[in-house]
């Protein structure tokens, strides 16, 4: 049971950065409205998101083994909060591009660190079964 409550913490995790993305989607038009700015100008925080998001994947393993992986999961879910909160209440553009850096850099640590405390805890076919995309087998 403990186990299970934790991959399902995990998988929370790990959805942040695709939640990141989908939910903000639809927003885009109302976001270029509200910042008196162009549809282009708004899609530069995606970019900005997924370039930090990508860039920092490359880093989590690396920081979770030399620093231990709950603090470094840990640190990323503060900032993405910290950071989803300052893209809320953003009051420039300008501001929404920093802090939508900020949050993909901080996202991809669920999905990362997550996979490889999957990896420490199981093994083998279970370990499969439990990193695979919900519908699979």
């Amino acid at each position: 049971m403990k186990h299970r409550l934790l991959v399902v913490i995990l998988a929370a995790l790990s959805m942040l950065g695709a939640l990141s993305i989908d939910a903000y989607l639809p927003a885009l038009p109302t976001i270029a409205h509200d910042y008196s700015s162009t549809l282009p100008a708004v899609q530069q925080t995606l970019t900005v998101y997924l370039f930090a998001f990508a860039f920092m994947t490359l880093f989590y393993g690396t920081l979770s083994d030399s620093f231990g992986r709950r603090p470094i999961i840990l640190i990323s879910l503060g900032f993405y909060l910290a950071s989803s909160l300052g893209a809320a209440w953003a009051p420039t553009l300008g501001w929404l591009l920093f802090f939508r850096l900020f949050q993909g850099l901080s996202a991809g640590g669920g999905s990362v660190i997550g996979r490889a405390i999957v990896g420490d805890l199981f093994s083998g076919a279970e370990a499969q079964r439990k990193t695979m995309p919900c519908g699979q087998s």
